[in-house]
């Protein structure tokens, strides 16, 4: 499993945001990583069209920070999505990132455990550990901020960007994670204390070649057709037998 390239959205006040997507061929996984600043009353992100399906969302009251991040597996000609939020008025950016290789079936092997926000003063926050079921998943990772600056990504991960846009700020960052088993947690550091700080880890499902099957005819089959040294006895087939079926 590969990454594959990312793009970055922002708007202004408004109620929708029309994203851009990053390159990517069919059958990519697509993530869209959402933050965005309100002054009131909670206000999410309800809908992103195109057959979006939302895996994790955080909304701090009393902060105006609301994230969230969806995900598709991409057909053969993508458009870019609608972002609809319950109110107008906000101010969004997003960014987008593609990985290759990953199930055709079930995209994600695991989903988050925990969004963890961390207190105003804080300048480091936790992404918490997963446990991936399949060797070759791709572990990533999504921070936000309140306020305008740099995350350092994780030890071990690379970064795939840092988005900075009116007072707040997204990134993101993915690892490889060659054997199935808890991750451990992974710590952003952001540049500077803030009001709130955010991070949550999830892991995509490689593919999974289905190999060759052997199929053995039967040992009445194969002697019908005279095939050589076969061992009734053990019915198997010797080196010579599987050469001579290969032939």
């Amino acid at each position: 499993m590969n990454f594959v390239a990312s793009a970055n959205t922002t708007s202004t006040p408004a109620a929708t945001m029309v994203v851009t997507l990053p390159s990517h061929s069919e059958g990519d996984v697509i993530i869209l990583s959402f933050v965005h600043n309100y002054n009131s009353a909670v206000q999410v992100l309800t809908a992103v069209s195109e057959g979006y399906t939302e895996l994790a969302s955080l909304a701090i009251s009393g902060l105006g920070h609301q994230a969230s991040i969806w995900y598709k597996k991409a057909g053969a000609s993508e458009v870019n999505p609608t972002a609809t939020y319950s109110a107008s008025s906000q101010i969004i950016a997003c960014t987008a990132a593609s990985y290759t290789g990953v199930d055709d079936t079930v995209q994600i092997d695991v989903g988050p455990s925990l969004w963890t926000t961390e207190d105003p003063g804080d300048t480091t926050v936790i992404a918490p550990s997963v446990t991936t079921t399949l060797d070759g998943a791709m572990l990533v990772t999504v921070a936000t901020a309140d306020d305008n600056d740099v995350f350092t990504q994780p030890s071990g991960m690379t970064l795939v960007d840092n988005l900075e846009f009116n007072s707040m700020t997204i990134a993101s960052a993915y690892e490889l994670i060659s054997t199935a088993g808890t991750t451990g947690d992974k710590t952003w550091t952001f540049a500077q204390t803030t009001d709130e700080i955010t991070a949550v880890s999830f892991a995509l499902r490689p593919a999974v070649d289905g190999g060759l099957t052997l199929v053995v005819p039967s040992i009445e089959s194969l002697e019908a057709f005279g095939t050589p040294n076969i061992r009734r006895a053990q019915e198997v087939l010797t080196v010579e037998s599987i050469q001579s079926l290969e032939a």
